[in-house]
C-alpha cells in the first residue's frame, strides 16, 4: 500500500522453500535489472546491519543489488556522491550506469582502485619494479576515471577498510563495487571484499556482477531455465540441483569460461547425467538438459 501510495506498481510474490531458495527462482524468472535490499544503519557510529538473507542474496544474486542504508521511515532521497571501486576484473561502466541512474542529476563520481603487493614483494621484485607496477595501475585508474567523468584515487592496503574510509572521507552516500562472473578471485568478489564493505559501511552499496552469457549457450541455457520452471511435479531434490546447475552456469563469463574449462566439462557432464535420470518420468526436461549439455560440449571443444 506505502509502495501504490507513492504511484510505484507492486506486485507481491511468493515461493516456497528457503527464503533465498524462493529469491534465486523468483529472479530466475523475473530477471530483474536491479534488486533491492534493506538494511538499518542510520550513522556513522552505527554501521550497516543485515541479516543472514540479505547477505546471501547479495553473494548469489545475479542481478545488480543495491543495499539500501536507512532509518525505518525515513524519506529516501537521490544519492549526491557515488564511490566506483574497481579491481579490472570487470568493464567498470555497468557499475557506475547502475550508480549514476540511482542518484541525482548533479552527483559527484569517483573512482578507486586499493593496488595490493605480494607479501616480501620489496624484497622479492625491488621496489623500483614494485613503483613501477603502481604506476602502471595508476595509469589504468586514470583511463577508467577519464571513461567514466569521475575522479581517480588510487589506494595502497587493505582493499575493504581503504574503499570504506575513503567513502567516509568523501562523504560518499554510494559506493558501487562490481565483479565479473563467479571469478572468487577479484578482490571485489561477492562474498569477499563486497561482503566486508558491507559490514564497514554506513552508505549504501551497489553490487553489480558482469555477467555475459556465451552467446552458443545463452539460447538452450535459457530454455532449460524456463523448462525447469514449467515443471511443477519435478520432485524438490531434482529441482534444487537443476536449479543450482543454470544459476551456476549463468554466472560464468567468457573469460571465466576460458580460465575454467575443467568446470565447464563438469557441468556439462552432471548435466548430462541429470538428463538421463529424468528421461523416464519427464522426457520432455531431459531433452531440453541435453540440449544444453551438448551445447556445453560444443564450447569446451
Amino acid at each position: 500500500q506505502e509502495l501504490h501510495a507513492q504511484e510505484i506498481r507492486a506486485i507481491n510474490r511468493t515461493h516456497g522453500g528457503t527464503p533465498i531458495e524462493a529469491f534465486e527462482w523468483i529472479e530466475e524468472e523475473l530477471r530483474p535489472d536491479l534488486v533491492i535490499v534493506g538494511a538499518t544503519g542510520a550513522t556513522r557510529l552505527r554501521r550497516l546491519r543485515l541479516g543472514s538473507t540479505a547477505l546471501a542474496i547479495v553473494r548469489h544474486a545475479v542481478s545488480p543489488v543495491l543495499v539500501v542504508r536507512g532509518a525505518i521511515g525515513e524519506t529516501p532521497a537521490p544519492y549526491r556522491r557515488v564511490l566506483v571501486a574497481t579491481d579490472f576484473s570487470a568493464d567498470p561502466v555497468l557499475a557506475a550506469r547502475c550508480a549514476t541512474g540511482l542518484a541525482s542529476g548533479d552527483a559527484r563520481l569517483d573512482v578507486t582502485h586499493v593496488f595490493q603487493s605480494p607479501p616480501n614483494a620489496v624484497v622479492a621484485l625491488g621496489a623500483g619494479v614494485l613503483d613501477q607496477q603502481r604506476a602502471e595501475v595508476g595509469r589504468r585508474l586514470d583511463e577508467v576515471a577519464e571513461r567514466l567523468g569521475g575522479t581517480p584515487y588510487l589506494l595502497v592496503g587493505n582493499a575493504p577498510r581503504k574503499v570504506v574510509e575513503l567513502a567516509d572521507e568523501l562523504d560518499c552516500d554510494l559506493i558501487a563495487v562490481g565483479t565479473r562472473g563467479a571469478d572468487a578471485t577479484s578482490w571485489l568478489a561477492p562474498g569477499s571484499v563486497a561482503g566486508a564493505i558491507l559490514e564497514l559501511t554506513s552508505a549504501s552499496v551497489l553490487a553489480a556482477r558482469d555477467v555475459q552469457e556465451h552467446e552458443d549457450v545463452r539460447g538452450p541455457l535459457r530454455a532449460a531455465a524456463d523448462a525447469i520452471s514449467k515443471s511443477a511435479d519435478l520432485p524438490a531434490e531434482v529441482r534444487a540441483e537443476a536449479h543450482e546447475l543454470i544459476r551456476n552456469l549463468r554466472r560464468l563469463s567468457d573469460e571465466s569460461q576460458e580460465l575454467r574449462r575443467g568446470m565447464l566439462e563438469d557441468f556439462g557432464r552432471e548435466l548430462d547425467e541429470l538428463a538421463n535420470r529424468l528421461r523416464p518420468d519427464h522426457p520432455g526436461l531431459a531433452r531440453v538438459l541435453g540440449t544444453l549439455a551438448r551445447a556445453i560440449s560444443k564450447l569446451v571443444h
